[in-house]
């Protein structure tokens, strides 16, 4: 029995640290995903029809902040400023690229607002429409929805950590991804 037991614990083991090299397999292609697509920076700041902007936010409009984001790679550490801040639902989604027909897991974030079915109601497992471009391939495009958060979500402008470059009105950051203010 005790033999049977060391197995199986090596056999798990085993199972773990293939899970864990899928990970980080999975998570550098999805990286170079993302660098080899643009995302639409729009500087204007418009924003989707119908958010509501957060009463009562831990980082209010001005508050320069240090992002704890893995958005992008160059957002790690990067010191932002709050630009925008609302209350609403966010999602984490997997989609499937309208340009490329590559499978983008776990995107963060879509809002509510920026969804065809726009509800409160929209709950892990469900299927959505993207309405929105924050990188090419999105608008459009059916999304199963991974995750779903209801804390206030911010536009940021940030200093990119690769490039020292100025990225204004990204969308968007959750508060728990804010370590801080600077």
């Amino acid at each position: 029995m005790a033999k049977k037991i060391v197995k199986n614990k090596k056999l798990l083991h085993g199972l773990q640290l293939e899970k864990l090299k899928y990970k980080k397999i999975r998570r550098s292609l999805l990286m170079e995903h993302h660098k080899n697509h643009q995302m639409t920076h729009d500087t204007s700041g418009k924003l989707p029809e119908g958010i509501k902007t957060a009463q009562h936010p831990k980082y209010p409009l001005g508050t320069k902040v240090i992002l704890d984001s893995d958005h992008m790679q160059d957002m790690i550490g990067a010191e932002a400023t709050v630009v925008g801040v609302f209350d609403t639902h966010s999602y984490a989604v997997t989609y499937i690229d309208t340009d490329s027909g590559m499978v983008m897991e776990n995107h963060r974030w879509v809002i509510q607002e920026e969804t065809k079915e726009n509800s409160p109601a929209i709950q892990v497992g469900d299927t959505i429409v993207i309405q929105t471009d924050h990188m090419s391939g999105m608008d459009g495009a059916t999304a199963t929805v991974d995750e779903v958060i209801d804390e206030p979500i911010y536009m940021v402008d940030y200093i990119s950590t690769e490039t020292g470059e100025v990225i204004e009105n990204h969308k968007w950051v959750s508060e728990s991804e804010i370590r801080g203010t600077v």
